[in-house]
């Protein structure tokens, strides 16, 4: 007699054992629907287009399947037996057999089928019982026979064409087996079959006589277990529960069976099927193998596997599987339902650890394993997988395990990922889960793109180099001009050299810092354009004050473009007022709003003693511009601790009038640039903040009324559309460098815009980390609505460096960097 509890304790035990082989729960398929019922557990399942037949406790149900996510319950009958339990079912055209398995040990004999017929409804209607003797494992179906595997009893072939009396029309029992085996298993294909003997091997025998089977060839494995045997239509899979191994035979001569191949699957086997070129093997999950080539199987998916699945059926580009769990005492079944796709390649990436560091420029190399793939593409992010870059395109592999060597491009991130896909088939691809850090040791920060006059401040950041060479090249050519040959800055950090170009107008200019000792380590800047303005020299000028007229009712409007690191954007139009005018003192002054990043309103007043635009602060005075200045000349610049100077007097076309214009910049941290008009007044503000590696706002004049005279074309804009934030932003904080506090703003966009149409709000968290990536503090971790926001960050106890702040919203993420100096 079998010991069925023995045989089920050996079944469960391996599957433990050989659980822990994967290192994925899945792999090319993607888990739709879970359930289990309240009223049984799913046993078995059979799927025919939207429908599912499934043995549940002691019922047979019918569900429809909607959207694979919901079981739409239509019918069902009773299966319960006081004797047996339903262990599986088999449906052909309207007529389905359900096997019972005996409920006591060890007296197996009880059990047998049952078969049912469904209806144009899915209505189930029981037509017979036929008792089977032994023990039940498994059958088989076919539009008239039905085989079932029934342990030492062996395999019983029952005719059920008239399903209301159905008969036993042949039996195979070679007999001789050893105590605890027999037929487990039964596989049927056209006039053949095959019947798995557990230790006694495995027969493939010959149904042509249907009632007087014969065997044709046996196969024992010494020292192994045939836990299933599976046929196709010239092909035999043995599954060998010791080794953990399928093995391909050709049978299609059966005077000389041939061993095609051996994979493992490091599995027992509860359920085979073929679909396609696709063999579907359950036990621990369901695998799938790539059977297009006999000799050459591979593992191209697999789902769960944690999971024991018991059965499952294979519908398609889907899988339904019942898998079961042991707890307390009792098995849990449930029914899972799969999807699946890119079975036809897989690829594996050999992950960085959390705890890597790599240079920028430096050689490095990782692991893949990848199958039926010619070529690979590597993409690294630097920011978290928000974007990626390119660093390796069709590279050649030649499959299996390999090592690929690259350089590692230029990135200062602690948020870094890896991704490798298929050159061929970008859907097949792993990406790191740990993310990593990677330091540039040289990288421009400025220019950008934009139009530079007369001069550009050249800004970069290194953390162990000192002595650079600067060069600058045109329209992509490979030569390059010197700017200066050998250039010290000792600086921590950022470097900054100020080239001050002359009789030099030409677009698509690119600069190149490199280090001095070392040409390889280098950076370029994106293309920008040189414009040498005509210098007119220190000019005296009837009336400096209409290089910045103030009268009630003039009025600015500027196109407002923000250059970031990943290129021009354009952010609407600002304005400039001069409001009203009201006495402080003794003094007249104008109300003047200006545009958005300095103070919103603000009191000025032309000094004519000084030709000087002076503004109020408090009990104070400070001067903004002196207006008749000459080149070269600096003056504090309101109280700011830093200078403003006079950087020449040029002439431009403004409108197409060639006009005077002064030039005045204060450059350093926070930089500001100013152009001042003769009769126009501001005709270009900079707020270039690159110098810290942050973006550069430009405020470009479009139109212009001057004391009632009209320049440029004004642009209409709706007040109610920019009243709110239309796109999430993460602006650099103020001061930086900082010491102890700093400030932080960000915008939330409207809920009209499409990414957050229909959503109230959105979870919002900023945080700050060093430059290992440990997260330093906490400052935003709520749901917030659109809106501009700011927030206050204190370093107390923290150390002089460099950290960076993060802003997450979900389908939107930004990191900038800040300097703490102490």
């Amino acid at each position: 007699m079998i010991n069925k509890n023995l045989l089920l304790l050996i079944f469960l035990f391996f599957l433990v054992v050989v659980k822990n082989s994967f290192a994925q729960d899945s792999f090319n398929t993607q888990l739709l629907f879970e359930t289990t019922q309240t009223d049984g557990d799913f046993v078995d399942v059979i799927v025919e287009d939207n429908y599912i037949y499934a043995i549940v406790g002691n019922n047979l149900k019918v569900y429809e399947i909607s959207d694979q996510s919901f079981l739409n319950y239509i019918s069902q009958t009773s299966l319960y037996d006081s004797t047996s339990s339903p262990s599986k079912l088999l449906k052909n055209g309207n007529k389905i057999v359900v096997l019972f398995s005996s409920k006591t040990f060890p007296d197996n004999n009880p059990g047998g089928i049952k078969i049912f017929e469904v209806d144009a409804e899915h209505k189930i209607k029981f037509l017979s019982i036929y008792d089977i003797s032994g023990f039940k494992h498994d059958f088989a179906l076919t539009n008239k026979y039905i085989f079932v595997a029934a342990g030492e009893s062996g395999l019983f072939i029952i005719d059920y064409q008239n399903p209301v009396s159905p008969f036993t029309i042949g039996r195979y029992n070679p007999g001789g087996y050893s105590i605890g085996n027999g037929i487990i298993n039964v596989s049927v294909n056209g006039n053949i079959a095959s019947v798995s003997m557990f230790s006694e091997g495995l027969d493939v025998i010959d149904i042509t006589n249907i009632s007087q089977p014969k065997k044709l060839f046996s196969l024992l494995e010494y020292g192994d277990n045939v836990n299933t045997g599976f046929l196709s239509e010239n092909f035999l899979y043995v599954f060998l529960q010791n080794s953990a191994m399928c093995k391909i035979y050709n049978i299609s001569n059966r005077q000389n069976i041939q061993l095609l191949s051996s994979l493992s699957i490091s599995q027992s086997v509860s359920d085979v099927s073929i679909l396609g070129d696709y063999l579907f093997v359950s036990g621990n999950g369901t695998q799938i193998i790539n059977i297009s080539d006999q000799t050459n199987p591979f593992h191209v998916g697999f789902t769960n596997t944690s999971e024991s699945n018991s059965t499952h059926y294979v519908n398609i580009d889907k899988i339904f599987t019942t898998s079961f769990l042991y707890d307390s005492g009792s098995y849990i079944h449930k029914l899972a339902i799969y999807s699946f796709s890119n079975l036809n390649s897989k690829i594996t990436l050999i992950e960085p650890t959390n705890n890597i560091t790599w240079i920028s420029g430096e050689n490095q190399s990782i692991d893949i394993s990848a199958y039926n793939i010619n070529s690979i593409d590597l993409e690294i992010s630097p920011d978290a997988g928000s974007t990626w870059t390119k660093v390796l395109s069709d590279y050649s592999i030649s499959g299996g395990n390999e090592k690929i060597y690259f350089v590692v491009p230029k990135f200062n991130s602690s948020e870094c990922l890896l991704k490798i896909s298929d050159s061929n088939n970008k859907n097949v691809f792993d990406i790191s889960s740990n993310k990593f850090t990677i330091f540039y040791n040289l990288q421009i920060d400025s220019p950008k793109e934009g139009t530079y006059y007369n001069e550009v401040n050249i800004v970069w950041s290194s953390q162990d180099l000192d002595r650079f060479s600067l060069h600058y090249s045109i329209d992509n050519s490979p030569n390059w001009d010197v700017i200066v040959e050998d250039y010290v800055d000792s600086s921590d950090y950022w470097k900054h050299y100020n080239w001050q170009f002359q009789n030099l107008n030409a677009e698509n200019v690119k600069i190149k810092v490199s280090s001095y000792f070392d040409a390889n380590i280098f950076d370029i800047s994106q293309d920008v354009t040189l414009k040498s303005r005509v210098e007119i020299g220190d000019s005296t000028f009837d009336s400096p004050s209409t290089f910045y007229p103030l009268q009630v009712g003039n009025i600015w409007q500027y196109r407002v473009s923000l250059n970031t690191d990943y290129g021009l954007v354009n952010k609407g139009y600002d304005f400039m007022k001069v409001l009203s005018d009201t006495t402080i003192g003794d003094n007249k002054y104008f109300k003047v709003e200006t545009v958005g990043w300095s103070d919103t309103i603000n009191y000025q007043r032309y000094d004519s003693l000084q030709s000087s635009i002076v503004r109020y602060l408090g009990n104070e005075e400070a001067i903004s511009f002196k207006l008749n200045s000459i080149k070269n000349e600096c003056w504090d610049f309101e109280f700011t601790g830093k200078e403003i100077c006079n950087s020449g007097t040029y002439l431009e076309s403004i409108f197409g009038i060639e006009k005077p214009v002064i030039y005045f910049s204060q450059s350093g941290f926070n930089s500001q640039y100013f152009h001042l008009a003769k009769d126009l007044g501001p005709i270009w503000i900079m707020n270039d903040q690159s110098y810290i590696n942050t973006d550069i706002w430009n405020y470009d004049l479009v139109y212009a009324k001057i004391n009632g005279i009209e320049y440029g074309t004004y642009v209409s804009v709706n007040e109610d559309d920019t009243a709110q934030p239309k796109d999430f932003y993460l602006f650099q904080n103020y001061p930086n460098p900082f010491n102890p506090t700093t400030k932080i703003q960000y915008s939330i966009p409207s809920s009209n815009t499409p990414l957050l149409r229909g959503v109230g709000g959105v979870f919002v968290t900023l945080k700050v980390y060093d430059i290992l990536g440990k997260e330093v503090a906490t400052l935003v971790n709520k749901e917030q609505s659109t809106g501009s926001y700011e927030v206050e960050f204190r370093s107390d106890g923290l150390p002089s460096g460099v950290y960076f702040y993060r802003l997450q919203t979900g389908n939107y993420s930004k990191v900038k960097k800040m300097v703490l100096l102490k």
